[in-house]
């Protein structure tokens, strides 16, 4: 089985090192690397790491989408780009001498509507039968909640199950969407709950309103996470944390537990794997993400346990 994975507004992750970051002060920023980013393109980096077929699907424009195509091919990330006329964005990631990161990221740009027609048809056909369609991120402007819902009918259709990880302006309500895995942050879970809670355990209050046949993941940073299947409620719980901002540790967290399903394991078993990924993020460099040593090595640092 594979999982091809769509990121609809990728870009090129800059982190920079500076000895202060003060308002209305100047900083000398020194760039110490570039990355390809973006939900998709994190996912698909796990998925690598971890042994799984993936192919990352991304729109890509102007000069600095040529940059983005260098830096998938020298991360060498399998992928295929769709050209739009919108630059490719660039985000930025700067950390002061205390370790302390502060993030830019940019809106990226606008979507034509011909352009977003091409592009949903264009998706599909990377994907077999039985396969795990993985789409995240944010939406380049003009893209509207048509192309979820065209997708996903053009996904289940071919057999394609769709696995979800919206931020940003997608929200939206997923009620029409036909999708078998989500993830969202607290903050965003109100496009399946259809109201904002305030905490996971405030999660567990509303469960009872999601169809049991899909498997939804709700994460909330130190917190840990919840997943919601089958009528249960699993949570995991962190037996250490850290503060420091860090990129992608949603993303190494969903795509573990995509690696386990697609590989046989259980909900609880895959989720107690990803939690460990999430953490192994979390103390990785700025955008190492994780791999299959690390996962391992934080396993004895994440409870899993039934809460209904």
């Amino acid at each position: 089985m594979k999982i091809t994975t769509f990121t609809p507004n990728p870009a090129i992750d800059c982190f920079g090192k500076a000895d202060k970051i003060e308002i209305g002060e100047i900083s000398r920023i020194s760039i110490q690397s570039k990355y390809p980013g973006g939900k998709g393109v994190n996912v698909s980096r796990v998925l690598l790491a971890l042994g799984v077929r993936t192919t990352a699907l991304t729109p890509i424009g102007g000069y600095t989408g040529q940059s983005f195509i260098k830096l998938m091919q020298e991360f060498k990330i399998p992928f295929s780009a769709f050209k739009i006329a919108a630059e490719t964005r660039i985000n930025y990631i700067f950390e002061n001498s205390n370790g302390q990161r502060i993030k830019f990221n940019i809106d990226g740009g606008e979507l034509h509507k011909e352009e977003q027609t091409g592009l949903s048809a264009w998706i599909i056909p990377h994907c077999g039968n039985g396969d795990i369609l993985y789409i995240g991120g944010s939406p380049l402007k003009g893209m509207d909640e048509g192309f979820y819902l065209e997708t996903a009918d053009t996904a289940a259709q071919n057999g394609v199950h769709l696995a979800l990880d919206i931020s940003g302006k997608t929200i939206f309500n997923l009620s029409d969407v036909k999708y078998k895995y989500f993830k969202a942050n607290l903050e965003e879970s109100c496009s399946i709950f259809l109201r904002r809670p305030h905490s996971l355990e405030e999660c567990y209050d509303f469960s009872c309103e999601l169809d049991p046949d899909k498997e939804i993941i709700i994460s909330d940073k130190e917190n840990g996470a919840a997943l919601f299947t089958k009528g249960k409620i699993y949570r995991n719980f962190m037996r250490k944390t850290k503060e420091t901002l860090c990129s992608g540790c949603g993303d190494a967290l969903f795509a573990a537990y995509l690696a386990r399903r697609t590989q046989g394991d259980d909900p609880k078993v895959s989720f107690n794997y990803a939690g460990a990924a999430g953490l192994s993020c979390a103390f990785s460099g700025v955008y190492e993400l994780c791999d299959k040593k690390s996962i391992r090595e934080n396993l004895n640092f994440i409870d899993t346990e039934r809460i209904k």
